[in-house]
């Protein structure tokens, strides 16, 4: 990481790293020459393959320096003159200094508080918040065959793809318990809290509702018919995935890591670590103290290599080897389901959003019956604004409410009782400290699943998509 302050004549930046010759138990925080190795607490191993949470804390001195590493602390440090963050700006990644390096390719996470050292308890219970986060994980009903099989360089729009290719009703959402949740697309159909009404607003005695709902035209959300392109695989023998074409140059006890793609971009399984023995890559000077993988499968994987300490390292002819997964063939599914009143009346609506092509073309069918069976004639969808008032029960109701919720709308004076599911929510507080929730609502409906391990059954004519 780094963070650099901008002044008339020079900068000023700072980095943590894993380099040179420190061991995996050591972080070295390099400030232009006026730098410090931390050392981590007995049985720290920054190489062990897993995710560990790292705070660094400077003192009102500027000097005195602490870390924790996974909660507990390390060795305190003293640079030898301030650092200088005054009025810092954060700089993410490869800074302009020619040789000032920022890389962020082993960082999950990262945050920074300005103006205040986190103390030893609060760096125990930062990590302890991490690591216990609760997540609620469905295991969906869409099953890839493989993935990801492109690089991702975007989470959340990796994250929406995997609910858009479990189907409708899929959700993906912090809940009211600060936990992740992910509910599979027959969810909104079994879930207690879906099938059943988890708050009233509006009417005697709730939290009531600010004004009238605005309703949305059901026309807009219409899908009637559903084509997916699946895409199977073969596993190929044990191949030369990827190549580098020149030489590596490391020097005495540093690490350099390179990204290593195939080519064609097809994922693969199975990588080898490059070794001389199997013709990998040859040294032309100095002596290979280490050559690891990050991992041994997916789209890329990288490569570090760690020259000796006595000697600059130079090898040629880097090659990584692998079983590259290739497609085999193509197929396309689309639903069986009657649409054809919907596309009289409305026109030919395909399904617009991106999904994962990598599943089984059974599940792909189920997948499209799923999408025009809860879309052909479009999904009525709603705002509705409700004040928490001045009472404990108002207001823990709006607070409690997590998406895919029931909740029943009740405005007697236009003869209005339906209910809705909540898809998303808005909170504010106003002036007069009163809550207020604007509940993104789509109508509620029975699906026609026959689902054993509930005793559901909606409909006769489709059984399980």
């Amino acid at each position: 990481m780094g963070l650099r302050r901008r002044k008339s004549s020079r900068n000023h930046a700072f980095n943590l790293q894993r380099a040179g010759a420190f061991t995996d138990a050591q972080l070295y925080c390099w400030a232009f020459s006026n730098d410090i190795v931390f050392d981590l607490p007995l049985g720290a191993n920054l190489s062990d393959g897993l995710p560990h949470t790292i705070v660094v804390t400077l003192q009102a001195d500027g000097q005195t320096a602490n870390i924790y590493y996974d909660g507990e602390p390390g060795s305190t440090e003293v640079f030898a003159a301030p650092v200088d963050t005054q009025d810092g700006t954060l700089m993410l990644g490869q800074t302009t200094g020619p040789t000032a390096f920022a890389y962020f390719d082993q960082w999950m996470h990262f945050a920074v508080w300005s103006g205040y050292a986190v103390t030893a308890d609060e760096a125990r219970e930062l990590h302890e918040r991490i690591v216990e986060a609760p997540r609620l994980l469905g295991e969906g009903k869409t099953v890839m065959t493989y993935w990801p099989t492109s690089p991702i360089n975007d989470a959340m729009n990796e994250i929406n793809k995997l609910v858009a290719t479990e189907g409708p009703g899929a959700q993906f959402y912090e809940g009211s318990g600060r936990q992740i949740v992910f509910r599979d697309r027959h969810a909104q159909s079994v879930d207690a809290r879906s099938r059943n009404v988890q708050a009233t607003y509006g009417g005697s005695g709730n939290a009531g509702i600010v004004s009238d709902p605005r309703y949305y035209d059901p026309l807009a959300s219409i899908v009637n018919e559903c084509t997916v392109t699946v895409t199977s695989r073969e596993v190929q023998s044990l191949q030369e995935v990827w190549s580098l074409g020149q030489n590596v140059v490391v020097a005495a006890g540093q690490t350099v890591r390179i990204r290593a793609q195939a080519p064609g971009g097809d994922p693969f399984k199975g990588a080898v670590a490059p070794n001389t023995g199997d013709g990998d890559y040859t040294v032309v000077q100095g002596t290979v103290d280490s050559i690891t993988l990050d991992k041994d499968s997916g789209t890329d994987v990288q490569i570090s290599i760690t020259a000796t300490a006595s000697d600059v390292l130079i090898i040629s002819g880097l090659r990584l080897r692998a079983q590259p997964v290739t497609i085999a063939s193509l197929t396309q599914m689309r639903n069986q389901i009657d649409a054809s009143s919907s596309i009289s009346q409305n026109g030919l609506r395909t399904y617009p959003l991106e999904i994962i092509t990598d599943i089984d073309p059974f599940i792909a069918q189920d997948f499209c019956d799923a999408v025009v069976g809860w879309w052909q004639f479009g999904r009525p969808n709603a705002q509705i604004e409700v004040a928490g008032g001045d009472t404990d029960t108002t207001i823990e109701s709006l607070l409690e409410r997590d998406i895919g919720d029931r909740i029943r709308v009740i405005l007697s004076g236009i003869g209005v009782d339906d209910e809705w599911w909540v898809l998303q929510r808005t909170d504010t507080v106003n002036q007069g400290l009163l809550q207020r929730t604007v509940f993104g609502c789509e109508a509620t409906f029975s699906a026609k699943y026959f689902v054993l391990d509930v005793s559901v059954l909606d409909g006769p004519d489709v059984i399980g998509f």
